[in-house]
């Protein structure tokens, strides 16, 4: 039988996810500060088993021209570990979503937290495998879900709102932040897929990726033909800041 999932346990990276991944103040009831988990719990891997957008539901809100802002800057899926204006990409961010986009959960377990964000409108979940006892976090989304509710893969735990309160479209994040060598790393998620979905989700990311490129051609935005090889993760992880 499977370890009951423990808040206390996973905690720890909640702590750090909120450090990492989001920027602004974040107002939340969970103050405790219980012990780490077990080296064997921090280092038990998480599997991915949706992501957290359904791209074959055309989610993109994509501008009309690659001048238009932030089509000259982004892509619809960074790279993780790219630098993007001088900062390092240390989630999977998905870019130009449609406003009110569902946001599903990648893993089955126990929503840790939710975090609000009011200067952005928005709020961060966190949500715990309960096998792993870790936590991955979904950043700047309006949450459908409370602490403590149990989700399972591919359920509806969020929407897209506009993107810092105005914006006609959004953009949220996906983390996973893992401890190696007594260092907290951010890891690339897609490095978590389970093997079952991983052909499917290759081909519906790189028909993203091709797509995105016939719409800004030579700009700086497009993906390069080792991010059409590879997909979207440019290293496995980086250190989280």
């Amino acid at each position: 039988m499977p370890r009951r999932f423990s808040v206390a346990a996973v905690s720890v990276f909640v702590v750090v996810l909120a450090a990492c991944g989001g920027s602004g103040s974040k107002t939340s009831a969970n103050s405790a500060k219980p012990a780490p988990p077990s080296s064997a719990a921090r280092n038990a891997a998480f599997v991915i088993t949706a992501l957290p957008v359904d791209l074959s539901a055309d989610p993109w809100a994509w501008p009309p021209n690659a001048a238009s802002w932030p089509a000259r800057t982004f892509p619809p899926i960074h790279v993780f570990g790219r630098a993007y204006q001088g900062k390092v990409e240390e989630t999977l961010m998905f870019d130009m979503v449609k406003v009110g986009t569902p946001v599903l959960s990648p893993i089955t377990g126990t929503v840790v937290d939710v975090r609000m964000q009011p200067e952005s409108c928005d709020a961060e979940v966190y949500i715990g495998d309960e096998n792993a006892q870790q936590v991955l976090s979904l950043d700047h989304v309006t949450p459908t879900v409370t602490r403590g509710a149990r989700v399972t893969s591919g359920q509806v735990v969020a929407t897209v709102p506009k993107w810092e309160c105005k914006d006609d479209f959004g953009r949220f994040e996906l983390m996973v932040v893992k401890e190696v060598d007594g260092q907290m790393k951010s890891m690339c998620p897609l490095q978590f897929l389970a093997p079952s979905i991983r052909p499917q989700t290759d081909a519906n990311i790189k028909d993203v990726m091709v797509r995105w490129n016939a719409v800004v051609g030579g700009a700086a935005s497009a993906y390069t033909d080792a991010d059409l090889a590879k997909g979207p993760c440019e290293v496995d992880s980086v250190v989280a800041h």
